[in-house]
């Protein structure tokens, strides 16, 4: 799932970025490794996201106490990472660049939402 998503993630950016051959040529490495961090940070949260509740029920107060810890560390990680490649991503273009990568982010979330959602997919209203 991670190489479709990757796939459909770089066709979806790519136009909006406008890179130079060279700027391509050194960005996309950088990005796609920030996105597999990324990817593997957000799949630990969602595995504590997706824990059914009657799993949660037999856990101890202490048991909670560091399921919790680790599902907000989990935001401070991705926060991390994001200051991290933020720093590479301007050292390798220019900051308007820079700032066209996160509006096509967002605008790749909303393509997604709208595709997959049932409200607002095909044939949704």
């Amino acid at each position: 799932m991670y190489e479709n998503l990757k796939a459909e993630r770089i066709s979806f950016l790519a136009p909006k970025l406008n890179l130079t051959p060279a700027e391509a040529q050194t960005f996309w490495p950088v990005y796609n490794e920030y996105e597999k961090k990324r990817w593997d940070i957000q799949g630990k949260r969602l595995n504590f996201e997706r824990t059914p509740s009657f799993n949660l029920t037999s856990q101890t107060d202490e048991e909670l106490g560091k399921i919790t810890k680790s599902y907000i560390e989990s935001f401070e990680m991705e926060g991390d990472l994001r200051k991290e490649y933020h720093k590479k991503f301007t050292q390798i273009l220019p900051l308007r660049k820079v700032v066209q990568i996160y509006k096509a982010e967002n605008d790749f979330k909303e393509f997604l939402l709208k595709k997959y959602s049932p409200k607002w997919g095909p044939g949704g209203h």
